[in-house]
């Protein structure tokens, strides 16, 4: 994996040269107001600098270093903004799994290598494949409207595609440890069947081996091995418009350390990207470290 040191705080100032003056006006009157609200004072002021940064990191990065003019792409890079220590991380939508078009293989085989018995593992996949399907009928071992009465719930399935990945934790047989095995291989922005093994996270590698090694529901798994990653920076500039990135944005020097993510589509280098959500707050700690294919 290639990495970037970068000292960027002049580019960085160029786009947060405001900040100074939000967090400025902020602070006026502060002294006037109460104790419990000179407090939420500062939360905000922490929070609103903590986001600037963040979004600044990921101009500075986008802008001017995911991609160069050699031809390579970058899977991460460190900057320095105002210093402060930040890391981007990217990674590939394509190599996860959709699941708003993935079928039953894909998402077994995930949950089934995370730890998870065949029924489960079957069943499970049914109920994504129903809660996203536009019918009433429920597939072999799925969960329509029916089965969620039956589970005493008050809610169905929505009957479309899933809008985020947060959604699964709804899906009836769901639980908080599958979930967070599953949200970090999962997104809902490759609008692809398959998953590019070459694109993905070891983690997402590990899973494909294990299907293909098990042969998993006789599904055309292809040998991990055979497909390496990260892939051939030669072919960059032909392969990156128009896939969807997940960027992790880290501010390394808060303690806890604070990680935001921004879903973005590469859309080439004049345009560079387009934002598919807001920057959000990386809230659920996921486990993955109890998950059967954690090294």
């Amino acid at each position: 994996m290639l990495q970037l040191l970068k000292d960027d705080e002049g580019a960085a100032l160029i786009t947060i040269t405001w900040v100074v003056l939000l967090l400025s006006l902020l602070a006026v009157g502060v002294l006037s107001l109460s104790l419990t609200a000179r407090q939420t004072v500062a939360s905000l002021e922490s929070e609103t600098q903590n986001r600037l940064l963040a979004e600044s990191a990921i101009d500075v990065f986008m802008g001017r270093y995911f991609f160069d003019d050699n031809n390579r792409a970058y899977l991460g890079a460190a900057v320095r903004i105002l210093d402060e220590n930040i890391r981007v991380d990217v990674e590939y939508d394509q190599g996860k799994i959709d699941i708003n078009k993935s079928g039953r293989e894909w998402i077994s085989a995930l949950v089934a290598a995370s730890g998870r018995s065949e029924d489960t593992a079957l069943s499970v996949a049914d109920a994504i494949i129903d809660w996203r399907d536009i019918d009433d009928i429920s597939g072999p071992l799925g969960a329509e409207k029916t089965e969620y009465e039956a589970a005493d719930l008050d809610y169905g399935p929505r009957n479309a595609p899933f809008e985020s990945v947060g959604e699964l934790k709804h899906v009836l047989g769901m639980d908080a440890a599958l979930y967070n095995c599953m949200l970090p291989l999962v997104t809902v922005y490759s609008k692809q069947s398959a998953v590019d093994i070459e694109f993905s996270l070891p983690p997402m590698r590990e899973v494909a081996q294990w299907a293909y090694d098990y042969d998993w529901e006789g599904g055309d798994w292809k040998n991990p091995d055979e497909n390496i990653y990260p892939p051939s920076y030669a072919d960059a500039g032909e392969a990156l418009p128009g896939q969807s990135l997940l960027l992790r944005v880290t501010l390394e020097d808060r303690l806890p350390i604070i990680v935001y993510r921004l879903n973005v589509r590469y859309k080439g280098a004049e345009i560079q990207y387009k934002r598919l959500g807001p920057l959000r707050l990386e809230m659920v700690e996921n486990s993955i470290a109890n998950c059967r294919w954690a090294s």
